[in-house]
């Protein structure tokens, strides 16, 4: 595909880094000639310097012949305007970084009398065919952990019937035994063992050791029993404490409160702190340091249920969870970008890292697949992916046992679902054209898979 990214900042230069991995045709617009030096040191794609509301720039940059353009500057307006822009000269899609939420969703219009209906102004009508906000997809996912009886990341595919979610060993059930050997409470598939900075693609021979993520991928209903293989579930959490009162800060608070947890947000920025305390009337805000180790004992963050770090800075939400972590609280999450620093975390006892950049790339990624894809979702620092598919009246995957499937090297079939039902699969199952199938691969045989459908 040809892609256009309007702005390298930290969401445009990760975008074009996927995608370019990928095989993408990818072309970055950027205004900052520095930046645009970073891109070539690290990065083999194209780049135009030049503003990016400039119709002779993208004609330069290809948009009339781009099959996807991405806008991802720092202005919500200039990203809107782009997007217009490109559809007007000929991109067939378009994505919009947006973070203020009043430009998400529809824009009712007044009406000119009672009697006249009122206009409602949708995203596809201002060009766009996807908006989205980093921070709060961040904030969304955090707020789906912290509801559900396991602090762990779930993916959702066929409309929430089946669940993919990463779990760490922690049980001796599971411990130092072959997959085969494990008995399993539910039908299951394991698609993938990460362990220290190994990612395995596991067999039935594969042996689970202590701290393994293990990521499992069943019928939505069985989850919950399945995870209780792994580790202890800890319930829904009634009470957070965040640090960091800046957007991401702010919609996690919001969620969780509109939830029904009750939530303390410590911000250092007294105007901040101002402005979130007339916006969210349930939430308590302290004006304070967060780093500082007496004033979350002051504030008796120890008998809080959650602890979420969310400053601007990735080493800093690291020290914070530690420092959450040293309180004795049972769910520690922290927001970190740069996909190295993620692992780590995990692995000095952040329950999870969670990145916004790496949650958006996710959603921005089913627009660059086939007709046939449905979602998909990246995992193991985007080493695997996680897809559903349908399968087309010719798919190679259809209309034989799946024992007699040629699957490229690194992937697994997991649950599909043919009319309404969810099925495991086995050597003898059979898909039929039409079902949905959620595979899990190495990021490099995506297009493999794909094929297959």
């Amino acid at each position: 595909m040809y892609i256009v990214i309007v702005g390298a900042g930290l969401l445009g230069f990760h975008i074009a880094s996927l995608m370019a991995g990928e095989g993408h045709d990818v072309v970055i617009v950027e205004q900052s000639e520095a930046t645009i030096e970073t891109i070539h040191r690290q990065l083999d794609v194209k780049t135009i310097l030049g503003g990016a509301v400039s119709p002779s720039v993208l004609d330069e940059a290809g948009v009339r012949n781009a099959d996807i353009v991405i806008a991802t500057t720092n202005n919500d307006e200039a990203n809107v305007v782009v997007c217009f822009l490109a559809k007007q000269m000929g991109a067939l899609r378009t994505v919009a970084r947006v973070r203020n939420p009043e430009y998400s969703g529809y824009l009712i219009a007044p009406a000119k009398s009672p009697t006249v209906a009122r206009r409602v102004v949708r995203p596809k009508s201002l060009g766009i065919d996807l908006i989205v906000n980093p921070e709060i997809v961040a904030a969304e996912e955090i707020e789906r952990i912290l509801s559900s009886l396991y602090v762990a990341p779930t993916e959702k595919f066929a409309e929430g019937r089946v669940q993919l979610t990463e779990f760490r060993a922690d049980k001796e059930a599971v411990l130092d035994k072959p997959l085969r050997d494990i008995g399993f409470p539910q039908p299951c598939v394991v698609a993938a063992i990460v362990r220290a900075a190994e990612t395995m693609m596991p067999s039935r021979n594969h042996v689970i050791k202590r701290g393994d993520r293990v990521y499992i991928v069943a019928s939505k209903e069985d989850m919950d029993e399945l995870g209780a293989l792994f580790v202890q579930p800890r319930g829904k959490a009634s009470s957070a404490v965040i640090v960091g009162g800046g957007r991401v800060g702010f919609h996690i608070a919001q969620r969780l409160e509109e939830g029904g947890v009750r939530v303390k947000i410590i911000e250092q920025s007294m105007r901040r702190c101002r402005e979130i305390s007339q916006r969210l009337k349930q939430t308590v805000v302290v004006q304070g340091e967060g780093s500082d180790y007496d004033t979350l004992v002051q504030e008796g963050v120890a008998s809080a249920d959650a602890f979420v770090a969310a400053t601007e800075r990735d080493e800093l939400n690291i020290l914070l969870g530690l420092l959450g972590k040293n309180l004795g609280i049972s769910r520690i999450l922290a927001l970190v970008d740069k996909p190295g620093y993620i692992s780590m975390a995990e692995a000095i006892g952040i329950d999870v890292a969670i990145s916004p950049l790496q949650l958006t790339a996710s959603r921005i990624a089913r627009l660059s697949r086939l007709a046939e894809v449905v979602s998909v979702s990246l995992l193991a620092g985007e080493q695997v992916e996680a897809i559903e598919l349908v399968a087309g009246e010719t798919a190679a995957i259809a209309n034989k046992p799946l024992g007699q499937v040629q699957l490229p090297a690194g992937a697994i079939v997991g649950p599909f679902i043919h009319e309404d039902i969810v099925f495991i699969p086995q050597s003898d199952s059979v898909i039929q054209p039409g079902d949905h199938v959620v595979m899990v691969c190495r990021t490099s045989v995506s297009p493999a898979v794909e094929k297959l459908f």
